[in-house]
């Protein structure tokens, strides 16, 4: 029992839990969620491009304050992390080795957590903030280790991101502890945060006026109603379809085409659980400006926080687009201080898979995730980023809508329904996390896409050159 139920009466947890079925953890995450709308209000109204000390004191005071009602005493394990990460800081030239200390230390720590929870299935804890601590304080060593770098050397990102000092005590602690992006994520740089606090990031922009106040409360508005709609899609579609119904006999009863559907749709059915969590803090987040991105032909954007694109998730032809779209703080994450560190390897395959062996160990030490991200999404991307040359080259089509229009509409439902089949067949392992019970699941489909995917993977070295050569390179060498 959490030791900090003071902070809300019992009954109320209780009553929710009852309600909802879900355990204690979740319902003091969701009251934290909503509890950042209020808390981004007040910064809005009171706090908006005032002093910068009150701010960080602000962010850090409600956040450890959210972090203590959902966590208890394991908020020890996110707190004492962090100070170590600021002495670590401040002790030590930023280098190599400091970020290599930066990474290692927190992530030793997690997994060691993991480990000894020995829960056979998801459970919050601390380990949730845990994840966004190993990045912040990663990308953070890796940021000041880029201001020392010359400025020619430094590549786009590193020119945005980079900085010059490490920060004093009061502003990191309402970095590291900002409600916004602390409980679970959006991780957002030091230098984004910074100029949020400044409100330099408005860009001489008034907050005040209404084509920027009108549409951050506008945005904030369907974030919630997006967030409610998929939290309560879940929960009706968990009456309809429980996760174990695949695991049952019944199930085996189904066709093969119907038993992958199935699989699809359970994906979906869960999709919705991060879709309601991300789009409330994202609503937090456009109400004080800290997603404000910049300004379009359309407007102020708020994409800072953002981190899911419902309708080009929806509409992804492909395993990539839905990638990128989903999760999407930790993608750029992964991309800028994993993947593209690791191009000394001079092999982009080899970067892939490492940084997706990342990927799941970040999400903890469950096969589940290794079946996700390095059994299926290494395999499933890899195929479909070594055959979009083959077949622009076989073809001369780079795109459906280059097709003939009578094959457009069916080529488009054709790639929809291989996306959706294969993130179903990929999430097995994010739903059931056990061996047996995702391998299990996955025989029942008759492992259909590691059929497909896997000799196409191994084969493709053996195609000609030519054919695999991108095609802006095989017309630059055939001209030669």
């Amino acid at each position: 029992m959490n030791v900090v139920g003071a902070f809300v009466d019992m009954d109320v947890v209780g009553t929710l839990m009852n309600l909802t079925g879900e355990n204690e953890e979740v319902i003091r995450l969701y009251l934290c969620l909503i509890a950042c709308l209020p808390v981004a209000l007040f910064h809005r109204f009171f706090l908006l491009c005032r002093s910068p000390t009150l701010q960080h004191l602000y962010f850090f005071a409600t956040g450890l304050g959210m972090l203590v009602f959902f966590l208890g005493w394991e908020v020890l394990h996110i707190v004492v992390p962090a100070l170590l990460g600021f002495a670590l800081l401040h002790a030590f030239q930023p280098s190599f080795y400091l970020s290599a200390v930066m990474f290692i230390f927190p992530f030793a720590h997690f997994i060691w957590g993991c480990y000894t929870d020995g829960s056979d299935s998801y459970r919050l804890g601390w380990m949730a903030p845990g994840c966004i601590n190993i990045q912040a304080l990663f990308a953070l060593t890796m940021d000041l280790a880029d201001g020392r770098l010359p400025v020619e050397k430094r590549n786009a990102d590193q020119k945005k991101l980079a900085l010059n000092k490490p920060p004093s005590l009061i502003p990191y602690l309402g970095y590291k502890f900002n409600p916004l992006t602390s409980l679970i994520g959006p991780l957002i740089n030091f230098h984004e945060y910074e100029n949020f606090i400044l409100g330099s990031h408005l860009n001489g922009f008034d907050y005040k006026q209404f084509s920027l106040a009108g549409r951050s409360t506008i945005a904030a508005i369907i974030c919630v109603v997006e967030s409610v709609l998929s939290l309560a899609f879940m929960f009706v579609g968990n009456i309809f379809l429980p996760s174990s119904f695949l695991l049952t006999d019944e199930y085996m009863e189904y066709s093969l085409p119907s038993r992958i559907v199935v699989v699809s749709v359970l994906f979906f059915l869960n999709f919705g659980k991060y879709l309601s969590v991300w789009k409330m803090l994202e609503a937090a987040s456009c109400i004080c400006t800290l997603g404000y991105s910049g300004t379009d032909k359309n407007g102020p954007k708020f994409e800072l926080c953002r981190q899911v694109y419902i309708w080009e998730l929806l509409s992804a032809k492909q395993l990539t687009i839905f990638s990128t779209n989903f999760n999407c703080a930790t993608h750029r994450f992964t991309k800028r201080y994993i993947f593209k560190r690791l191009a000394f390897l001079g092999s982009k395959d080899l970067s892939l898979l490492i940084s997706v062996i990342y990927l799941a160990i970040w999400h903890g030490v469950h096969f589940g995730y290794v079946w996700t991200f390095v059994l299926c999404e290494f395999f499933e991307m890899g195929v479909e980023l070594q055959y979009a040359p083959v077949l622009q080259n076989l073809t001369g089509i780079r795109s459906v809508s280059d097709l003939p229009l009578p094959l457009r509409v069916p080529v488009h439902v054709l790639c929809t329904l291989y996306v959706y089949m294969g993130l179903g067949y990929g999430y097995i392992g994010m739903t059931y996390l056990q061996s047996e019970h995702v391998l299990l699941v996955a025989g029942r489909v008759y492992f259909f896409l590691h059929i497909i995917c896997l000799p196409l993977f191994f084969l493709h070295r053996f195609l000609p050159a030519s054919l695999r050569a991108r095609p802006q390179a095989a017309v630059e060498k055939k001209a030669a």
